[in-house]
């Protein structure tokens, strides 16, 4: 039975987002747990389809006694402000240290976190545990697929294992293999040899869906990759919206620099394939009101203010263009708009009310698509 301590730091940093995740906002945690020390972790993120939680199960399936860090998680947004990051990393550092010695240790992060203080938030992140545990400890850890991998996660990580779907369904499982090569690495008592590669280039996140190509592909590809080679293999197509230098694709794996380096050049080779059409906002409405049908409605999605993309939700653009250009049967998905929202209670269900809505951050750009069965839309609300 082997000692691994397990901690957690989620944040998709949007480094053109108007508002910071401040400590506050781990304490709310947004869609996921809020902010938990020590041994409550373990209960706060029991059932989850999150990566801790699956990784928590295979440890203990595997028989390993488990040390609660730190957990924390909050929904994206701007830069997380440097009180909030030394806060909690303080407190997973501190609990390192105080559970010494221990055999491993398991991260549950995302790998596109900005500071206002550091632009690799996770890699500093790990440079201090890998400091608190020193140089012999195994560290692993689970990203998101929207992660800016970079080069000093990678060195101050013994193995990094990321998610391989977009919409994100398989982070439970992602975390239950980071939890099986760290159990791998602790039986045979050696680093696995890899190889790591940043991709020149950039593409947006509705390109990234893997229910598409080129996704879909590259995603089968890494599998048979794997399957053929005994590697282990990850994929991050990366987060755009962080304005910082390594920002962008990359692959990165475990047990045969081979796979690595074929899977980097199935990802290159995809360039092409990852374009996108983006549309101002006013031509996209011109584009919806053509193309819709009954049964057959047009998505319009403002990407660039997107709140699962640590947008504030409450550009007007869209809006506009569809009040501009009078279309009908039109619905509004969501606009955060909080005195809107006071002055709606206040006039309580069934009344009807008028609401001006202005913003000066009015977003210029839009996808569209038309929703077809059994496929992933290229735009996401």
């Amino acid at each position: 039975m082997s000692r691994i301590a397990v901690g957690g730091f989620q944040h998709e940093t949007n480094t053109f987002a108007p508002s910071r995740a401040d400590y506050a906002a781990f304490e709310a945690g947004g869609g996921w747990p809020g902010v938990q020390y020590g041994e409550p972790l373990f209960g706060a993120v029991e059932g989850a389809n999150i990566p801790a939680a699956g990784a928590i199960q295979a440890l203990r399936a595997q028989g390993h006694a488990l040390v609660g860090t730190a957990w924390a998680a909050a929904t994206p947004s701007a830069q997380v402000t440097a009180d909030a990051f030394e806060r909690i990393v303080g407190q997973l550092i501190q609990r390192l240290k105080s559970a010494l010695p221990l055999d491993g240790v398991y991260l549950d992060l995302h790998g596109a976190m900005v500071v206002d203080t550091y632009d690799d938030g996770e890699g500093e992140l790990l440079r201090r545990v890998r400091e608190a545990v020193g140089p012999r400890v195994p560290v692993v850890a689970s990203l998101d697929l929207h992660a800016n991998v970079t080069r000093a996660m990678i060195e101050r990580a013994d193995a990094l294992v990321a998610y391989r779907t977009y919409p994100h369904v398989d982070m439970a499982e992602t975390g239950a293999r980071a939890a099986r090569l760290l159990d791998q690495i602790l039986r045979t008592g050696s680093r696995p040899a890899g190889g790591f590669h940043q991709l020149d280039y950039l593409t947006g996140i509705p390109s990234q869906c893997s229910f598409i190509e080129p996704c879909k592909g590259i995603y089968q590809e890494l599998s048979r990759l794997e399957q053929s080679f005994g590697a282990v293999l990850s994929f991050t197509p990366g987060f755009p919206m962080a304005d910082f230098a390594d920002c962008g694709m990359a692959v990165f794996g475990y047990g045969a620099a081979e796979a690595v380096e074929r899977l980097r050049g199935a990802v290159a080779d995809a360039e092409k394939d990852f374009a996108m059409e983006i549309h101002e906002a006013p031509a996209a409405v011109r584009r919806a009101k053509v193309r819709g049908a009954p049964g057959a409605p047009v998505i319009l999605a403002d990407t660039q203010d997107n709140p699962g993309a640590g947008g504030n939700g409450d550009t007007t653009g869209l809006l506009n263009a569809l009040i501009q250009q009078d279309a009908k049967d039109a619905v509004l998905g969501m606009l955060i708009d909080a005195p809107s929202a006071q002055r709606a209670h206040e006039a309580g269900q069934g009344s009807t009310a008028v609401f001006s809505l202005a913003n000066s951050r009015s977003s210029g750009w839009a996808t569209a698509s038309s929703p077809a069965p059994a496929r992933c839309s290229r735009a996401f609300a």
